[in-house]
């Protein structure tokens, strides 16, 4: 990861909530489990 990417996920992170981030994880998990069932049919 670039030095400008980090800078902009910390900025990203300190401006959610603890709550939006954890909802975000959820939705990111849920697109790549989404994406292992379409891979594998």
């Amino acid at each position: 990861m670039s030095e400008m990417e980090e800078i902009k996920r910390a900025i990203f992170e300190v401006a959610l909530s603890p709550e939006e981030l954890e909802r975000l994880k959820r939705i990111q998990e849920a697109i790549m489990e989404g994406w292992k069932k379409q891979e594998a049919s």
